[in-house]
């Protein structure tokens, strides 16, 4: 008898326990356990989706964030062009090049409300030029997160299917004599490796320039996808860019630039 009661004092304990059933509390009420599931966490490929997921969602909201503060600077800027502020040191002004296929260095930019902006805040502008310089027939234009000026102008191709080592070779041999040609002032001659090559200038002009060969994607023309396994080819493309940091860090909000209204004569003139 005794036994039984035991056996009985255990179901009735293990049922008033059991998850998902309601049960009388201490003082008659009814209560209900809840059963928590915890997600799992053994899918690497899923976890590393969240992540990147995750990660695309910060840079997209960095870039919003960006791009109004780039929109919001342009109201309060009364310049059209930034220049060298007065009496700065150290920067020959015979030794800079000024303008790159038409594009002035310091043109300040008229921004629509949300530009396409980079990692640190500068409005990147992507465009294509009617009179290609050599191969280069797109430009990449960047405009400080400081004060909205063009500081940085890339001229580029796309990746070609005719270019083996030697003729990629001889292509920016090409570029390089072209540009010593235009700046024969301020080019003193070319330093580096064989794919990319910086200008030594004649002196100090707060500047780079570099001619570059680099292996990009190839997609044949007029095909929207690339091969059957997914895999684009490689293939030699060209760029030269034209960097002023002197200018990128110009503080025109505190009254250091000078007013220049430049008039674009031909952009696509080297």
């Amino acid at each position: 008898m005794a036994k039984g009661i035991v056996m009985i004092a255990l179901i009735l304990a293990i049922a008033a326990f059991a998850p998902g059933e309601a049960n009388a509390g201490c003082c008659g009420c009814k209560r209900r356990t809840t059963v928590i599931k915890i997600p799992s966490t053994n899918n690497p490929k899923k976890l590393q989706n969240r992540k990147q997921e995750d990660k695309e969602k910060l840079e997209d909201a960095r870039a919003k964030e960006f791009a109004k503060a780039a929109y919001v600077r342009s109201k309060k800027i009364r310049v059209r062009k930034v220049t060298l502020p007065e009496g700065l040191n150290g920067v020959d002004p015979a030794m800079r090049i000024e303008s790159l296929c038409g594009y002035d260095i310091g043109a300040v930019a008229k921004l629509p409300a949300f530009p396409k902006v980079d990692e640190e805040g500068n409005v990147v502008v992507e465009t294509g030029l009617k009179k290609p310089f050599c191969l280069c027939d797109k430009a990449r234009l960047k405009y400080s997160h400081i004060n909205n000026a063009l500081y940085s102008i890339t001229l580029y191709s796309d990746a070609n299917p005719d270019f083996g080592d030697d003729a990629a070779a001889s292509e920016v041999s090409a570029m390089m004599d072209a540009l010593s040609k235009k700046f024969p002032g301020q080019i003193k001659k070319w330093q580096g490796s064989s794919a990319s090559i910086k200008a030594k200038f004649g002196g100090n002009a707060g500047q780079s320039l570099k001619v570059e060969r680099f292996k990009a994607d190839y997609r044949k023309p007029g095909t929207l996808k690339g091969p059957s396994d997914g895999k684009l080819r490689k293939e030699w493309a060209f760029s030269v860019t034209l960097e002023d940091d002197t200018i990128k860090n110009v503080d025109v909000l505190g009254g250091r630039a000078s007013v220049y209204d430049a008039v674009k004569k031909d952009v696509d003139t080297l």
